[in-house]
């Protein structure tokens, strides 16, 4: 029984040393990841910030409110863990502090008795007395080896005390430093709650303000959509009709023996001599037309599908360019010809077809119109100022051959 409170001592005394001096690896290991998690939502917060000043990336913004919430939420799980490693590490120490307690009651009582022992021997000379009161010489040793394992039995078991009370000691305060750390997560996960709850109302009045605008721009698109496919349709139709009309003319001249008119493509618009020459000398200018504005420009909107600025969910299909200006910036002719129609539609104020031959420049958004249907222009001639709506002063320019859409800036310098 003896020895195995003394093994039970022994591990105590080893373990205890470790728990007054350090944390534990999984306290350690905790707090690491608490750290980490730390890290990445505050690198999280410094990419939200960038995205917030940049309108090209709301769905990019969207998806890092939700990152946050999960990285914050992350850091409260990790605080919850820590308290409960801390809460098993205080059991524990609660058990040794025990453990030792009943030791330091052993101790004390044999401490007592080792000391009750001494006092009955009234002083040193007693313990020479009892040595030279020995029969012979043997029994004389062996009373010297009796004093001196008496003696050393007390020391020890004054040095055991000490030691226990100490380990006591040093277990209580591991005790109370666990305690007070306990204290700290729990404000510190209090403060992370609070803040958790904050960021998944703002998340949530983003990615509701997000949606709306998403809604908004699905709408404009829509509108957007039908105004361009209005204009097409009046463009498709004012070739059509520019077609027809040349066939009948070539007919009227083939009956008069008058100039011949020619379509170079099937069902294509039937050109003149001269228009034949235009049109050729069209083509062979290709990537060197004007720009159909004067000063300086931005194209904001490309031909073709483009992803919307303003949100990765909505696509604009162009049937052209459009090109952003300065206020009260003139429209001018990008090359010589003749212009066949202008019209009004929703959305684009005052449009300008101008054919070049079987190719035609279509100019949508003017006011202030300088030239009239069947005026013959120059190349750069004014046909007017774009219009400014809500803001924004912008052109919508297409390029035509025969009745298939081109890509305008193939054909711009």
């Amino acid at each position: 029984m003896k020895r195995l409170s003394l093994l039970i001592f022994l591990f105590i005394a080893c373990i205890t040393p470790s728990f007054a001096q350090q944390k534990s690896k999984a306290v350690r290991d905790l707090e690491r990841q608490r750290k980490q998690a730390l890290e990445a939502v505050q690198k999280t917060e410094k990419q939200l910030k960038n995205v917030q000043s940049t309108r090209t990336k709301k769905q990019e913004l969207e998806k890092l409110l939700a990152t946050k919430v999960k990285q914050q939420q992350q850091v409260v799980s990790i605080l919850d863990k820590e308290i409960k490693t801390l809460d098993i590490e205080i059991d524990s120490l609660a058990v040794v502090a025990l453990n030792l307690k009943n030791q330091e009651e052993q101790r004390k009582k044999a401490y007592e008795r080792s000391v009750i022992a001494l006092q009955q021997k009234k002083n040193n000379t007693d313990k020479f007395l009892f040595i030279l009161s020995s029969k012979d010489f043997d029994q004389a040793m062996r009373r010297i080896r009796f004093v001196s394992d008496y003696a050393s039995a007390h020391n020890k078991a004054a040095r055991e005390l000490n030691d226990t009370r100490k380990a006591i000691e040093a277990t209580q305060n591991n005790i109370q430093s666990n305690k007070h750390n306990k204290s700290k997560l729990l404000v510190a996960r209090e403060r992370e709650r609070k803040k958790l709850e904050a960021e998944k109302v703002a998340t949530g009045k983003e990615v509701a303000s997000l949606k709306g605008q998403e809604k908004n721009l699905q709408q404009q698109k829509k509108k957007y959509e039908q105004q361009a496919a209005a204009l097409n349709r009046k463009i498709e139709q004012q070739i059509a009709w520019e077609i027809a009309e040349a066939e009948r003319k070539a007919r009227e001249n083939n009956k008069k023996g008058t100039e011949t008119r020619k379509a170079v493509t099937k069902g294509g618009y039937a050109m003149t001599a001269e228009e034949r020459k235009l049109s050729g000398n069209f083509a062979s200018n290709k990537g060197n037309l004007l720009i159909p504005v004067s000063g300086p420009y931005t194209i904001i909107s490309h031909f073709g599908v483009q992803q919307h600025k303003q949100a990765t969910k909505v696509q604009t299909n162009n049937s052209g360019i459009d090109i952003s200006v300065p206020k009260g910036t003139k429209v001018r002719a990008v090359f010589e010809g003749t212009v066949t129609s202008i019209f009004v539609l929703s959305g684009y104020n005052n449009s300008i077809i101008v054919r070049h031959g079987n190719y035609l420049t279509v100019y949508a958004n003017v006011i202030n119109i300088q030239v009239k249907k069947g005026q013959r222009v120059k190349t750069g001639q004014t046909l007017g100022t774009v219009a400014t709506n809500e803001g924004s002063t912008v052109l919508h320019f297409q390029l035509w051959y025969e009745r298939t859409k081109q890509n305008p800036e193939l054909w711009i310098r």
